[in-house]
């Protein structure tokens, strides 16, 4: 498997960390809380990160510790690198850049192999998807410098309808992306985030570019978003869990929206949504990627299935301050007694 490419080459070059961005300034002020199934999954985990994450928690330990982001990046020249983010360097030494290491990736390269003059490459494995790409991928385009990020090809693991929506907020169009395995004369290539952990830095830099863009879209009315899953992780009992939510949005006299990913409204329009929300209740996956709207004083509640946990929105919540619960269930099915109890509390903060 190969190493880190920022393990092991020491030269790096380094884009000054605008004061806003920096890690100093973090507090986390909100409430968080994990229930004892959650527990009890993250101290039994085979990642030693979860079982530390879960002993931090029971002994009311600050957790998701904040690591400084040095906003660097490579330059390598005359090298390949494949849509797995796998790079052979002109010496035929192979790394990765940032994102998951796996046994299975791929380090094979194309017969048809693109070459360029110039090129950004932040392609990683699974760096295509819709929580690796903004903060593993994208997010790392921070650290390079305005007058080579607007003039040099991006290397993307996949051009899709999702990916370019998220350059048009960097204002970069279709025509600068690349996609496929390729050989670069020169390869720039940014410190990307952490597999499932995103630096504050990065988070922070994210949410101020799609706070800017979202100024022209507005919900007027606070409500409530329920997210529906259909293909993976739905919901074995979902029905009864909108037919709770709902009743409960009626006493209150809230709105729900429910974020619905068969029939999604485009990126710009689903995070003005999340900005206007004061409880979010989702199954782990894909829609908690919008947490980087919410306002601090909303909620997010993540229902969480023992047989997999995951707690990449989990810290993300963190990294965003605001409030945040996970719940455990098991084979896709919540306990509506657990959602009943939450409810009454999330009463009590109205």
């Amino acid at each position: 498997m190969p190493d880190f490419i920022f393990d092991k080459i020491d030269k790096t070059y380094t884009t000054e960390l605008n004061d806003a961005y920096k890690s100093v300034d973090f507090k986390y002020n909100k409430q968080y809380s994990l229930d004892e199934g959650c527990l009890q999954c993250l101290k039994q985990n085979h990642r030693e990160g979860y079982r530390k994450m879960a002993h931090s928690y029971i002994e009311n330990k600050p957790n998701n510790h904040i690591k400084p982001y040095k906003n660097d990046y490579i330059i390598l020249y005359d090298s390949f690198v494949n849509q797995n983010g796998v790079i052979l360097t002109s010496d035929n030494e192979r790394y990765v850049n940032g994102g998951c290491l796996c046994p299975s990736i791929n380090h094979t390269f194309d017969k048809n192999v693109q070459h360029v003059d110039s090129a950004i490459t932040i392609t990683s494995l699974w760096s295509d998807s819709i929580w690796h790409f903004p903060f593993e991928a994208f997010v790392s385009l921070m650290a390079i410098p305005k007058d080579i990020l607007y003039k040099t090809k991006i290397h993307v693991a996949k051009i899709s309808v999702f990916v370019i929506q998220w350059f048009y907020y960097l204002n970069i169009p279709i025509s600068q992306l690349i996609s496929g395995d390729i050989h670069a004369k020169t390869l720039y290539i940014p410190r990307m985030g952490n597999c499932g952990g995103p630096y504050y830095s990065q988070v922070k830099w994210l949410s101020q570019i799609v706070h800017e863009k979202r100024k022209v879209i507005h919900y007027e009315q606070e409500h409530i978003i329920l997210i529906k899953r259909n293909v993976r992780r739905a919901l074995q009992n979902y029905d009864k869990l909108e037919a709770l939510i709902q009743e409960f949005c009626k006493d209150i006299k809230v709105p729900l929206y429910i974020h619905d990913d068969n029939n999604l409204p485009p990126l710009l329009d689903q995070q003005s949504a999340f900005s206007n929300a004061k409880f979010v209740f989702a199954p782990h996956g894909a829609g908690g990627i919008h947490m980087i709207s919410m306002k601090e004083h909303a909620w997010y509640i993540e229902l969480l299935p023992i047989e997999d946990i995951n707690t990449c929105y989990t810290k993300l919540a963190h990294l965003c301050n605001i409030n945040y619960k996970g719940i455990s269930m098991s084979n896709m099915t919540v306990d509506l007694n657990k959602i009943n109890n939450v409810l009454a509390e999330l009463k009590t903060k109205l």
